[in-house]
This record gives C-alpha cells, structure tokens and sequence, in this order.
C-alpha cells in the first residue's frame, strides 16, 4: 500500500488535498493485479469474496463491476464528506483529514501499529 501511496500523494495538487483521488481511483485491476501477484492477498480476501469468486481473475472482474464501483464512489462521497465514523476502522479521527489519501494513510498507520503489537507478543 506504501507504494500506491507514494504514487498518488506524487500526483495530489496542492491546492486540493485529494487531487480529486477516490477510492476508485485505487482500486483499479492495473494497481491491484501487480499485489496480488506479489503479496498473500488472495488468501487473505477469499473469506470475503463471493462463493466460487476466489481467483485473481474473478476478484478483477468484481473490481469492475458496476455494482462494486458504486459502492466505492458512495464510499469515497461519505468519506469525502465526513459522514463516517472513522474509529470503526480502528483510525483516530482527530489525527486524519476526511479526505481518501489521508484515509489510506491512516488505514496503512492502523495495521502497521497491529502488526508491531502482534510481533512484540
């Protein structure tokens, strides 16, 4: 996630935080498909995923889809617009912005902090 980070904060206008970024924006197959062929994703979205929809293949094609890309436009427009409770993602709201960068850095902050936790136990 460092890494799409990196790319996007590169491209983010100044004058608006988000550059205009949303979720969608990120979860595009282009950036995903190189993920999946590097890191354990599959395994760990499989529980998520729908019955028989467990490949890398299928997850691109749920990528697409129109149902999926609405509910990441609506997701972004409720972040976007501070209508979330970001604690029930584990982020504190006080330190990060509304806005889809900041989100994805708090989430990155969030699991990085877990797994410290996890290796000190």
């Amino acid at each position: 996630m460092s890494s799409i980070i990196i790319v996007l904060g590169a491209a983010v206008d100044f004058g608006d935080p988000d550059g205009g970024l949303s979720l969608g924006d990120i979860l595009k197959p282009d950036l995903i498909l190189p993920l999946l062929e590097t890191l354990p994703i599959e395994d760990r979205l499989a529980p998520f995923l729908p019955e028989g929809q467990k490949t890398s293949d299928d997850l691109v094609e749920i990528l697409q889809s129109p149902p999926f890309r609405q509910q990441v436009d609506t997701f972004t427009y409720v972040l976007r617009t501070g209508q979330i409770d970001l604690s029930q993602f584990g982020i504190d709201p006080s330190k990060y912005k509304f806005t889809v960068l900041s989100f994805l850095e708090a989430l990155e902050d969030s699991v990085s902090k877990q797994l410290e936790s996890s290796e000190s136990t």
